[in-house]
């Protein structure tokens, strides 16, 4: 987690009270929230004019008035030195998603003056919900039991008994590995929950697993795959989660968290997104024309997905950062031989580069001066004919590497496609993203059209093959 640091100093004996911005918080940074770390910390100081009434802290999705969370604290006491700090729970993602924020921190002074400090900063998101915390009585243990296995079931569990089976059941007057319908071995159900629970007579090495009645309706973990068996751990009460049936799979998002490393103040973080075909190994990031020996620096795999890295550079307006793997001679390019450059625009943060190509030794696909627009979402519908007139814009002086169209996009018919010749659908940029914004891939999936009737519109769509990225923005 990123801790955000605000100082708060007076510089006059009248409880007028001014802010002083520490180095731990310049506007543009990212903060990446998790459920380990669900909370924005705000800390700061007060100085000699006064103490203050109370501080608050607000989050408003930016540029607009919308209140997304907030904290005050009050009884303040004068300390110059130490400060305080104020925490801020930000809400899961159904209800306020990634993006950008505004942060307005008020001292309330004690005559009734206020002094006010904004910030923006891009949030990522990355919360899940939690499965719902189960209340057992604390019975004693029935004669001849040692343990009590508890579990939490998923939601479409419904009304279903849930049976443990395992290498204990022959000691217990079953059959070992069962799969369940041995009512002696059929869970307590605490009423209207997910919560289950049973008393049993293990042994050391005992080893488990949950149906809801036969091995066509087991346990699996939240991508829907089957998990090794559980392993009994000789306390007298063992919880456990069950994420998925096998017959009711539901995978939830599972959102990556970029590495801690990755994430420093006043700089920009750069996400690399591996093709499978090129993933492992080392990568790097180094500015454009630096010396890989002393300039380059490592990029970090994120953890539980081994197809993406980052690293943090430094935020400089419009310097071109390349993605390199193993040495210099195998930097990230696209299927026109572009260069794919890290660029900060001066707002987002972070930066993702889509790598599925390195330098090669042959020829490259020329760079066209003709892009094209195609598909359900768009006025001219699936037609891709030589005179289509959905055509783009060469953005001035961008060596055909930018190009930029307005359209009116529908949604429930389709995507749309990039064409670089059109009449021929040999040649097609597709996207790795969301609606209004991503990677462009070459042959790569369909751009998505506008998700509800609400998001349709005029869009300006702006597509830079350099960054490698498309960018939609309603008119």
């Amino acid at each position: 987690m990123l801790t955000i640091s605000l100082a708060v100093l007076s510089c006059k004996k009248n409880d007028e009270l001014n802010f002083l911005t520490e180095k731990n918080l310049v506007d543009y940074d990212l903060v990446q929230l998790s459920n380990s770390s669900p909370n924005i910390p705000l800390t700061f100081e007060y100085g000699d004019g006064g103490v203050p009434d109370s501080v608050g802290a607000y989050v408003y999705r930016h540029n607009t008035t919308t209140l997304v969370s907030k904290n005050i604290i009050k009884q303040l006491t004068k300390n110059s030195i130490s400060g305080a700090t104020i925490t801020i729970p930000f809400p899961l993602p159904s209800i306020a998603p990634s993006g950008l924020h505004s942060i307005e921190l008020i001292l309330y002074g004690k005559n009734g003056a206020q002094t006010k400090k904004s910030f923006v900063i891009h949030i990522i998101n990355a919360q899940t919900p939690q499965p719902p915390s189960c209340q057992y009585s604390e019975l004693p243990l029935p004669a001849g039991r040692n343990a009590w296995i508890r579990i939490t079931a998923p939601e479409n569990t419904g009304n279903d008994d849930v049976f443990i089976t395992g290498n204990f059941e022959g000691a217990m007057g079953g059959g070992d590995w069962s799969g369940g319908g041995n009512t002696t071995f059929r869970m307590t159900r605490i009423p209207n929950s997910r919560c289950y629970y049973i008393a049993v007579n293990f042994q050391s090495g005992a080893e488990f697993k949950f149906t809801r009645g036969d091995w066509s309706k087991r346990v699996q973990d939240g991508n829907g795959a089957d998990i090794s068996n559980f392993v009994w751990n000789g306390q007298t009460t063992q919880s456990c989660l069950v994420e998925n049936w096998s017959d009711r799979v539901v995978i939830a998002p599972r959102p990556d968290v970029i590495p801690q490393s990755a994430i420093q103040t006043g700089k920009l973080t750069v996400v690399v997104d591996v093709d499978p075909s090129l993933a492992g190994g080392s990568w790097f990031i180094m500015k454009r024309g630096g010396n890989f020996n002393t300039d380059k620096i490592s990029m970090t795999v994120f953890n539980g997905n081994s197809n993406k890295y980052a690293a943090s550079i430094p935020r400089q307006l419009n310097e071109k950062y390349l993605i390199y793997k193993s040495d210099t001679n195998n930097n990230v390019i696209n299927a026109y031989g572009i260069d794919q450059a890290a660029i900060w625009d001066g707002v987002n943060n972070p930066v993702t580069i889509y790598a599925n190509r390195l330098k090669p030794a042959g020829p490259i696909r020329a760079i066209s001066t003709t892009l094209a627009l195609v598909g359900g979402a768009t006025p001219q519908g699936w037609n891709n004919s030589a005179n289509n007139p959905q055509i783009f814009t060469i953005v001035p002086n961008s060596q055909n590497y930018r190009f930029t169209y307005n359209v009116a996009l529908t949604n429930g018919n389709g995507g749309f496609l990039l064409i670089p010749t059109p009449g021929s659908w040999s040649q097609k940029w597709g996207a790795r993203g969301s609606f209004r914004t991503g990677n462009v891939v070459w042959d790569g999936s369909d751009f998505a059209g506008a998700p509800t009737a609400a998001d349709a519109g005029n869009y300006k769509i702006d597509v830079d093959f350099e960054r490698g990225t498309y960018l939609l923005t309603k008119q």
